[in-house]
């Protein structure tokens, strides 16, 4: 759905488009007082557009839209999207009572989802928190697992995720978490045929390297008909036996420069007498002391309970309000952000990281770490007790900019005790 061919007043939209994602049906609040409203994603062969309905309209069609069918769509109000929290265009459609969706059966109707694939090879150069179009074959499909969802409106609620590892013909492979229906929508007896899998609107993440995971307008399809994907399948079944594959991972380890496989261990004094970290991002490892640790109220932030969200939220009303999901909460997830020095005996330096690092180095919760400064107790002892804790320390470094001046920042991806 193009929006260059949509006039931003228009009410007359007419479109034939498939739906390639649909929210829950939410309840929200705000001055006028209580709501209700879903959005659904739509794709033709131009492009992808959100559509939301509200009130009596997302009553009226929450159970008659059904994601991977296609509509012949006719009438919605146009607005500029919010940046923020939808990439898929610069514009978004309110449905009203006018709208109407007639379903395509005709398969031959029925329109091509548009990608914009990124090379595998190339997701380690793309910003963390992006979202991407991939294409790739399964090459690895771990069993489905779950997780139980610890706060908000779906607690208690099991969640499926699967983890996959897609491979192209840069010859690099990347790992991707499925979350909630995507998880069943690929399974290990795929791994027979090795299938090309398309997904569009994957999150980055920097976690450990690069990796990928679905969100809530993903969509996947299996051996696309396009032609990246006729492209791949052709080079997979030539080629694949004579290919070593490196993964962009940091769980498959990333080597200084780039390069991967074990991490070099190095001292110090190296980030700065080798630059690590300033032309591109570095992996390496090194043992150190923890010698100094904050231990302000900063060391956790409030984030959104529901799996995969992790961003920031705020008190409201009693409850804790998530602008990107537009929800509250009753209760949030508090996650570790560390701050600290460590030292060897060539050099020290700052470095940071986050919750599940933080859950190990401190050998805590950072939800119960709150409990206990919001119940008045100190909490000088946890941090007392790793200072001075040796810990062999995988780490990024990356330059960043600060009030206009680069600096490298060294980020903490996994810490193991050295007993």
């Amino acid at each position: 759905m193009d929006s260059s061919c949509v006039h931003f007043s228009t009410r007359s939209i007419f479109s034939r488009a498939k739906i390639t994602s649909k929210s829950d049906l939410r309840t929200y609040t705000n001055a006028k007082g209580e709501g209700r409203l879903f959005s659904v994603d739509m794709a033709d062969e131009s492009g992808a557009i959100r559509g939301t309905f509200f009130n009596q309209d997302a009553d009226r069609w929450f159970s008659v839209l059904q994601m991977g069918q296609a509509y012949l769509v006719s009438k919605g109000q146009i607005k500029v999207g919010n940046r923020k929290f939808n990439t898929l265009n610069e514009y978004e459609i309110t449905f009203g009572s006018s709208s109407t969706f007639d379903a395509v059966m005709d398969s031959s109707l029925i329109p091509n989802i548009a990608f914009k694939f990124v090379s595998i090879d190339k997701i380690e150069a793309t910003a963390p928190q992006s979202m991407i179009d991939i294409v790739g074959v399964l090459e690895k499909c771990d069993p489905e697992t779950s997780i139980v969802v610890k706060n908000g409106a779906q607690a208690g609620k099991s969640l499926p995720k699967r983890d996959i590892h897609l491979i192209d013909s840069s010859g690099k492979s990347v790992p991707m978490t499925l979350w909630d229906t995507h998880a069943q929508t690929i399974n290990e007896v795929m791994l027979e045929s090795h299938p090309v899998i398309a997904v569009r609107q994957v999150r980055v993440s920097d976690y450990q390297g690069r990796s990928l995971s679905t969100t809530r307008q993903s969509a996947i399809e299996v051996n696309p008909s396009c032609p990246e994907a006729h492209i791949l399948r052709g080079w997979y079944d030539t080629h694949r036996s004579g290919i070593t594959v490196q993964s962009i991972s940091g769980g498959a380890a990333g080597g200084v420069g780039g390069d991967r496989g074990p991490t070099e261990r190095v001292c110090l004094s190296a980030i700065k007498e080798r630059n690590l970290g300033m032309s591109k991002p570095d992996f390496f490892s090194f043992v150190g002391y923890i010698n100094f640790i904050k231990q302000d109220d900063k060391f956790a932030y409030a984030a959104c309970p529901l799996p995969d969200v992790n961003t920031k939220v705020v008190p409201v009303n009693g409850g804790w309000w998530c602008e990107k999901t537009q929800r509250t909460f009753p209760n949030c997830d508090w996650r570790y952000i560390l701050s600290f020095t460590v030292a060897d005996h060539t050099s020290q330096t700052w470095v940071s990281t986050f919750n599940d690092v933080g859950k190990k180095i401190m050998g805590i919760d950072a939800n119960q770490l709150k409990e206990l400064v919001n119940g008045g107790e100190s909490t000088h002892d946890y941090f007392d007790r790793v200072q001075w804790q040796l810990f062999n320390f995988k780490v990024r470094a990356k330059t960043e900019t600060y009030q206009n001046e680069p600096r490298v920042k060294v980020t903490v991806l996994e810490a193991e005790p050295v007993r």
